[in-house]
């Protein structure tokens, strides 16, 4: 009986071991075009807390890349550079697995930058982990790539409406930092008499079901 628990509790441990190191595994194997300026080393090296400056700062232009966050469970990172030179832009780096229904894995890739009260998604995308033991591009499963106001206004929203606003509001996605979902937000002021009227919401969540982001209708996050 004692053999039986002890073989079951190993085995536990080491399925949460896999588990744990599955995000930090995806994020030191992305292709090098997904983060230009980190490299397979230099990832290593930020998941275990190290900063991390480019070597094309100066002394006007201090750049720096740091592990933010890690949830295990949600087998999500979030990687952030921001500047110690004063300047205020920064850039968010997010990623985040999920199992499909054969026990494989994808993994979405969101990166956003901008300034505060500013900002642009600049990638989302999708991937595979294949048999090869490499992550590859693969179809957005339901995920909206190209982001825009127009995803939380209503149908018959006016075009003039939205090229009138369009530059006053950012859509980022969060693959996992307020949500158990992927959300994606609108962000500014949303009580705009005449752009208020036709929004129908500022959050959109997709919830992962049968290897499928299933797109919710949008709401107002309180």
């Amino acid at each position: 009986m004692f053999k039986k628990i002890t073989v079951l509790l190993l085995l536990v441990y080491r399925a949460e071991s896999l588990s744990a190191q599955d995000i930090k595994y995806f994020f030191k194997t992305l292709p090098a075009s997904y983060t230009n300026e980190l490299s397979a080393k230099t990832r290593d090296s930020i998941l275990q807390g190290k900063s991390y400056y480019p070597a094309s700062n100066d002394s006007e232009e201090v750049r720096v890349y740091k592990l933010q966050e890690v949830d295990l469970k949600k087998s999500w990172l979030r990687i952030e550079m921001n500047y110690e030179s004063g300047q205020r832009a920064f850039e968010t780096i997010e990623l985040r697995s999920f199992k499909t229904k054969n026990g494989n894995s994808i993994v979405v890739f969101s990166d956003f930058s901008g300034v505060p009260h500013q900002s642009w998604q600049n990638n989302l995308s999708v991937l595979s982990y294949t048999k090869d033991k490499e992550l590859t591009k693969s179809p957005s499963l339901g995920l909206i790539t190209k982001v825009s106001i127009k995803d939380f206004l209503k149908p018959n929203t006016p075009d003039s409406i939205i090229k009138k606003y369009e530059g006053y509001f950012s859509v980022n996605y969060e693959l996992g930092l307020t949500s158990n979902n992927i959300t994606l937000n609108l962000y500014g002021e949303l009580y705009l008499e005449d752009f208020y009227k036709w929004l129908l919401g500022d959050t959109i969540e997709f919830l992962w079901k049968d290897d499928l982001f299933i797109k919710q209708k949008p709401i107002f996050n309180e």
